[in-house]
């Protein structure tokens, strides 16, 4: 289903794999897999990726006995799931380390900002910090992206007016000149470009672009609007100063 490999020399790689109607973990030493992670904990699991030497992030859905958190009995509402997968190479099998399940939402998305992992979600995203520590952040998004300096950026449903950035420890919100134009579904970057496919509100396919030096391509253009305003006081103080030095001269 998926694989994530440790960016060092031992370029370690876990497995997401499909055991029957569940899902689980194996690493795989040479081309030989481990057996599979024996406890998920009731958890689907969609994806996964590499936090640091023998730690993994994992990220799935978690479905209740039938109404057991308060959801219809008929149809128990699936909730977001967020894991912490120990295996160091070995031949021995993965071990679910640590794991949570939040009350709502979906979890969509992992990106690496530096020495930390940033799991994407709906409702709220999580910061998984350099201890593997699981930290809410105020960013609900449809879709994360990294860029190439290490930083994190989340964008949410096409229509919103706000762009979320997380570098160095701090998210920051930026208001946007412009709503977000497009229903987001890929994203990736290129030099000082993050670029984001999906469909314009006519249903057609759309892409947009987000110039991460420039602050006017990603905030409300008050930069832009601050820089023609000195511009044009500027030339107003020199239309007035050259006016009475006119009437100077005929006096």
């Amino acid at each position: 289903i998926d694989a994530a490999e440790q960016d060092d020399e031992t370029a370690d790689r876990l497995l997401l794999t499909k055991e029957g109607q569940n899902t689980s973990f194996r690493g795989t030493v040479g081309l030989i897999p481990t057996a599979p992670m024996s406890m998920s904990s009731g958890v689907q699991w969609h994806q996964v990726e590499a936090h640091s030497p023998g730690i993994w992030v994992a990220i799935g859905t978690y479905t209740s006995a039938a109404g057991f958190d308060g959801s219809s009995p008929a149809s128990p509402e699936p909730r977001p799931a967020l894991g912490l997968i120990a295996w160091d190479g070995g031949s021995q099998t993965p071990v679910l380390k640590d794991s949570d399940v939040y009350s709502s939402g979906l979890f969509h998305s992992i990106s690496t900002a530096s020495n930390e992992i940033i799991v994407g979600g709906t409702e709220a995203s999580i910061l998984v910090d350099e201890n593997g520590d699981f930290i809410p952040l105020d960013a609900p998004c449809i879709i994360t992206v990294a860029d190439q300096e290490g930083s994190v950026w989340f964008v949410g449903e096409a229509g919103t007016s706000t762009l979320n950035h997380y570098e160095d420890g701090e998210l920051q919100t930026y208001l946007l000149s412009k709503h977000v134009p497009i229903s987001a579904t890929v994203g990736g970057s290129q030099g000082d470009f993050v670029h984001f496919h999906g469909m314009n509100a006519i249903g057609e396919p759309a892409q947009w672009s987000i110039d991460i030096q420039a602050n006017g391509s990603i905030e409300s253009g008050r930069g832009f609007l601050n820089l023609l305003f000195l511009i044009g006081g500027a030339c107003l103080m020199s239309m007035m100063a050259w006016t009475a030095l006119q009437r100077m001269r005929i006096e």
